[in-house]
C-alpha cells in the first residue's frame, strides 16, 4: 500500500475521534491545504457511500439488520471527521463544492455540522436496536440534517 492512502486512513480515523470544533474556523490541522481538502472529500465520500447502502437496504423487501447496523455505525463514526478540514486556510481552494458561506456564516455551519453528528449517532443507536422502522425514521432525520447544510453550504 502506498503511504498516501495509509496516511489518509489514519487521518480519517484520528479525525473521527477528535473533539468537534478544534480550531476548525482557523487553520486546518493538515500539512497542506490540498491534504485538508482531500481528507474532507474522502470523509464525505465514505459517509455518502454508507448513506446509500442504508437507503438501499431500507428499500429492500426484508432489510438485513446486520448491514443496516454496520453502515449506520460507520456513518456515526465518520460523522466527526470532515469538519476540522474546513479551516479558513481552505476557503479559497478551487475545485470543491464548498460555498463561501461556510466561512462567512461559520456559527450556523458549525451548528449544522454538530446537528449532523448528533443525528448520525442516533442512527447508529437505532441500528443497534435492530428495529427497521426506527432506523428508517432516524435515517430520514439524518437526511434532512444533511440537506439543511447542503442547501446553504454546498454548490450543486
Amino acid at each position: 500500500m502506498k503511504p498516501g492512502p495509509l496516511l489518509l486512513c489514519a487521518a480519517l480515523c484520528a479525525g473521527a475521534i477528535t473533539p468537534f470544533g478544534a480550531s476548525a474556523a482557523d487553520k486546518s490541522p493538515f500539512e497542506t491545504t490540498e491534504d485538508a481538502v482531500r481528507y474532507r472529500k474522502a470523509a464525505f465520500t465514505l459517509i455518502g457511500e454508507h448513506m446509500g447502502r442504508v437507503g438501499d437496504e431500507l428499500r429492500a423487501a426484508r432489510p438485513d439488520p446486520q448491514k443496516l447496523r454496520t453502515s449506520s455505525e460507520f456513518i456515526a463514526f465518520l460523522s466527526g471527521a470532515p469538519w476540522e478540514a474546513f479551516g479558513a486556510d481552505t476557503a479559497a481552494f478551487k475545485g470543491t463544492k464548498a460555498r463561501p458561506a461556510i466561512w462567512t456564516d461559520r456559527a450556523r455551519y458549525d451548528r449544522l455540522a454538530e446537528n449532523m453528528r448528533t443525528e448520525a449517532r442516533k442512527l447508529g443507536s437505532a441500528a443497534a436496536g435492530g428495529d427497521a422502522a426506527a432506523i428508517r425514521a432516524q435515517f430520514g432525520s439524518l437526511g434532512q440534517t444533511c440537506k439543511a447544510c447542503h442547501d446553504d453550504f454546498k454548490s450543486k
